[in-house]
């Protein structure tokens, strides 16, 4: 079919409106949505175990179960229950820090790398396909555009989950 990548998935091919670029980057949420699900079914972790792992195989991941859950907006004794499940997965382990022995940080493990880098590897992949269309322009401009949607959503999740608790007990009365 003419603009569809697959049944259900258009893809434009050119030009496009903000509301075309809504539309596809809640597309694309949806579907690494979908992928960290199917990640999640495969291997039997919860789904914010997967958000975790992903988290802390970044170039900037955070070192301690603490930064791992402001990442994450997990309260500590949530953050600290998903470090445990992915330490008892053999996914995580806790290793001192040797700056300050009482501090302990976070390594992925080598089956963490291995297990993900199999499953995502593929992902990967597909997106490297994607985008070698694109010249160094065009993905400075989808880099740029990517990198404030990112920064404006974490930096506005605290102010929408504040309306999103109103709005909902409103509606509860």
């Amino acid at each position: 079919m003419d603009g569809e990548k697959s049944a259900g998935s258009p893809v434009p091919t050119a030009g496009g409106s903000a509301e075309e670029a809504r539309a596809r980057l809640v597309a694309v949420g949806v579907e690494m949505g979908t992928l960290a699900g199917r990640f999640a079914g495969a291997t039997g972790l919860h789904a914010t175990d997967v958000r975790a792992l992903w988290v802390l195989g970044e170039r900037d991941a955070p070192r301690t179960a603490g930064e791992l859950g402001a990442r994450l907006d997990l309260s500590s004794g949530a953050a600290t229950r998903t470090v445990d499940r992915l330490e008892r997965s053999g996914y995580v382990e806790r290793v001192r820090d040797p700056d300050d022995r009482r501090r302990m940080r976070l390594r992925l493990t080598g089956e963490a790398e291995a297990v993900t880098g199999a499953f995502f590897g593929r992902v990967a992949s597909v997106v490297g396909e994607a985008i070698e269309g694109f010249t160094e322009p065009e993905l400075d401009v989808v880099a740029r555009f990517l990198s404030l949607i990112h920064e404006t959503l974490r930096e506005s999740r605290d102010e929408t989950g504040r309306r999103f608790s109103v709005t909902t007990k409103d509606h509860k009365e």
